[in-house]
């Protein structure tokens, strides 16, 4: 029995440790009670039994104030840390946990395309926690470093599922300041431009052999920008740095605001695209077409089924 008693008597009484941390907090018993929606002496009970069980005095109490204890000071800096953490993993535990989805693409298409829809994303899909990450890195879908992929390839994948979002359809684009200061009507005219070149899409050569009469030596001789990321290379042709070639796709914002345009009518010889993967095993899993779904409503013409 006597055990029995110990264990029961081993914590303070709780209720009163949150009494008396709103007291300190806000340094009145008045005020303490109804931020807990109890009568005054109420709380003042609550600090007198705490007092009962530490064996110190907590409070001087005066007929205008009161005045925390050093002894009592000293005791709430100690516990109010714990009831924070207290208050915190109950909030945690007390809320409905939103499931994780893990979204991957290319830099360019996150910032370009995806961001701007980003919110019409979320407002489709509330339940759920979205981690994007946007990276060029080989991602393991296979291993489960990500839910749906996103990559420019040629769509050539036994492994995953894959359906087609948007063909590449590259074209020629750069800034009217620039066009104009380069006078750029030909492709031949490209002679005096700045090449702006991305590793996603290296199609300057080829382009330059299909639609002019430039030679080799002349192709090889035009100077250029070399970037590892396209969204580099767009803010360059932006600034009158250059001509570059990308996917209308990721200048929909420039070209609609008339930063950039497109040059020429002819267009990369590209045989890749941008294609959602998954993993056969998590295809049939309905909140995830469910946002295959939504991405490739985005793009009109996008594919639906996946092969």
């Amino acid at each position: 029995m006597k055990e029995k008693n110990y264990a029961m008597n081993a914590y303070p009484p709780l209720r009163a440790l949150v009494a008396f941390d709103e007291v300190v907090r806000r340094r009145s018993i008045k005020l303490a009670a109804e931020a807990l929606h109890v009568t005054p002496g109420a709380v003042g009970q609550q600090i007198k039994k705490l007092e009962k069980w530490l064996g110190i005095a907590l409070l001087v109490r005066d007929v205008r104030r009161i005045t925390v204890t050093p002894e009592g000071m000293n005791y709430h800096q100690q516990i109010a840390p714990l009831l924070g953490q207290i208050a915190q993993l109950s909030q945690a535990v007390r809320q409905p946990q939103k499931r994780q989805i893990r979204l991957s693409m290319p830099p360019g298409l996150a910032a370009k395309w995806f961001s701007p829809r980003l919110g019409d994303f979320i407002r489709a899909f509330p339940q759920y926690d979205l981690h994007l990450n946007a990276t060029t890195s080989y991602v393991d879908l296979a291993a489960g470093e990500a839910d749906i992929l996103i990559r420019h390839f040629d769509g050539d994948s036994k492994q995953f599922f894959t359906r087609l979002l948007v063909n590449d359809d590259s074209s020629v684009f750069a800034s009217p300041r620039y066009i104009e200061m380069k006078q750029l009507r030909y492709a031949e005219d490209l002679q005096r431009a700045t090449l702006l070149h991305s590793t996603l899409h290296p199609w300057w050569p080829v382009w330059l052999r299909l639609n002019s009469r430039l030679s080799e030596e002349n192709i090889s001789d035009i100077s250029g920008i070399h970037f590892d990321q396209t969204l580099l290379a767009i803010e360059a042709a932006k600034a009158g740095q250059g001509v570059m070639i990308t996917d209308p796709l990721l200048l929909e914002s420039e070209l609609v605001q008339g930063e950039l345009v497109q040059l020429f009518t002819a267009r990369a010889p590209s045989h890749k695209g941008y294609y959602l993967l998954m993993n056969k095993a998590q295809a049939g899993e309905r909140h995830l077409i469910a946002m295959a779904d939504w991405l490739t409503s985005q793009i009109p013409g996008s594919g639906k089924d996946y092969t």
